[in-house]
């Protein structure tokens, strides 16, 4: 069949049609999705089977004349039923203020109403974190309820209803960001953040005397400002000036309103739920009150993108990271791993397994009789920054902390494209598996990781 869709399809078609004996008003679900996604050459789904394709991508949404979009109507002559599995958000690369144009959503949806799609599901985790959200959210629910609505009087309503006031200046704000993405994925520079600062100024300006609105305006300068955070020395190396304790000072603020007033943490059962958020809040607020962090003197002039703790984000279940105060770390704060007994000799390293290559640094015992080949644990207690690696900084590659492998990071793109660099971790260690004579806790503990650009001529 050319394709694993063809055997993959054929198997639900036969669960399908067993079904179909005892209970023929149901359906079953089919996904078209990663390596089931190719079309296959004769196998056409049954008529209880509904092909669920899940190639509507956040940058690259169905269109008539789009990739995705002429598989999208080759898989339409091989089932009676499609059901679509997009992606309202970004996986690859820190770019949070995208958004999906407001005119991609209706042309999308109406795409697909006229080619009988049957069900649209969007895959949209975590939409505080992006701009203009709820106004997504929004055009989706009105247009797949009717497909045929006056779009320019849905936004209209939105925009004066959500914004009050203020709507024309979040206006302009969302059109520099529409148009600015749409002209490089590496958008979020110097003019971008001078333009969307002075829209989201007078936006706040014009709904000073509107409660309601100017915390929806707030939300829009929460997702603006963490942003600035992330590229802070690319932009300060393009002349980028801006007041960081005032920002600083302004993201604590309404990164706190935000949460407070967001309903799904407003029932009693969910106030775990909304003092962990708020205390996640505070700490990363904290962290960029001490921006700008200095880079060591080693990186001096040095092309460097500092990951800081709580850009680190730590996967497998059962091993998230502990945060512990400590004075020597770089923002005052550092991450361990509270569940990994630590122990000697220890592997830290990075593993990409789609490339296959692995770059593992062992620490060992200062003693340790083979510390010429390792790296010997110093005995001061302090932070000392160790070069784990050179490799592309691409999607699946990942960076483990502990000697199982549990506790990990998986890197997203620089860009939208993977970039060759040095990988640079701060750790300390501590307690008296580490350090003789020491009364401390045993921890190993890490504050940032330093992803610098190689040298000109460097192996």
């Amino acid at each position: 069949e050319g394709s694993y869709a063809g055997p993959s399809l054929s198997f639900a078609n036969a669960i399908a049609d067993e079904v179909c004996a005892q209970y023929p008003d149901v359906r079953i679900q089919w996904d078209a999705y990663s390596y089931t996604m190719p079309v296959p050459k004769t196998v056409r789904a049954s008529s209880n089977v509904v092909v669920r394709l899940a190639n509507s991508w956040h940058l690259h949404p169905l269109r008539r004349d789009s990739d995705n979009g002429k598989m999208f109507l080759e898989w339409k002559k091989h089932t009676d039923a499609l059901s679509i599995w997009g992606y309202w958000r970004t996986y690859k690369g820190m770019l949070d203020p995208c958004v999906i144009p407001r005119t991609v959503i209706r042309d999308e949806i109406r795409f697909l109403h006229e080619n009988n799609v049957v069900r649209y599901f969007a895959e949209d985790e975590d939409p505080l974190s992006r701009n203009a959200a709820m106004l997504q959210h929004w055009l989706y629910l009105k247009l797949t309820d009717n497909p045929k609505r006056d779009f320019d009087k849905l936004l209209r309503q939105f925009m004066d209803g959500y914004y009050g006031a203020a709507a024309p200046a979040v206006e302009r704000f969302l059109t520099n960001l529409e148009q600015r993405q749409e002209e490089s994925r590496e958008f979020l520079d110097r003019a971008y953040f001078e333009t969307a600062n002075a829209c989201l100024d007078e936006a706040e300006q014009l709904a000073k005397d509107d409660p309601r609105s100017l915390r929806h305006v707030h939300w829009e300068r929460v997702v603006t400002d963490r942003a600035m955070y992330h590229y802070l020395g690319r932009l300060q190396r393009q002349g980028y000036k801006p007041d960081l304790k005032k920002t600083a000072e302004r993201f604590a603020r309404y990164s706190l309103e935000q949460i407070e007033n967001w309903s799904e943490f407003q029932t009693s059962s969910r106030r775990q739920i909304l003092e962990k958020r708020l205390q996640n809040a505070r700490d990363e607020a904290n962290l960029y009150a001490h921006y700008p962090i200095p880079l060591p003197e080693q990186f001096a002039g040095r092309d460097v993108v500092a990951l800081e703790w709580t850009h680190i984000t730590l996967a497998r279940a059962g091993c998230q990271p502990e945060y512990a105060n400590d004075p020597d770390a770089a923002a005052g704060v550092a991450f361990y791993n509270a569940m990994w007994k630590p122990e000697l000799p220890l592997t830290i390293g990075t593993c990409n397994p789609l490339t296959g290559s692995e770059f593992p640094v062992v620490f060992c015992a200062a003693d340790d009789p083979r510390a010429a080949k390792r790296i010997p644990v110093p005995q001061d207690e302090k932070f000392h920054f160790y070069k784990i690696a050179t490799d592309n900084i691409m999607v699946p590659l990942y960076i483990h902390f502990d000697n199982p492998w549990h506790f990990r990071h998986y890197f997203q793109t620089i860009g939208i494209l993977g970039e060759v660099r040095e990988i640079w971790l701060s750790i300390k260690f501590q307690g008296p598996t580490f350090v003789k004579g020491s009364t401390r806790p045993d921890r190993v503990l890490f504050d940032r990781m330093l992803l610098v650009k190689p040298e000109e001529g460097a192996k």
